[in-house]
């Protein structure tokens, strides 16, 4: 079995941003350490 391969900080962004295009809604961050800790914690927790 291959190890995961994860979402970079700047690609949940990507998709997030495509998104809102899409479907509408609020744009930007209320904490970018939040947001990068979210990201990153899938990460340790393998």
């Amino acid at each position: 079995m291959s190890d995961p391969v994860f979402l970079t900080a700047a690609q949940v962004e990507a998709y997030h941003a495509r998104g809102l295009e899409i479907y509408g809604g609020s744009a930007g961050l209320r904490s970018r350490s939040l947001f990068e800790g979210a990201v990153a914690q899938a990460q340790n927790v393998y």
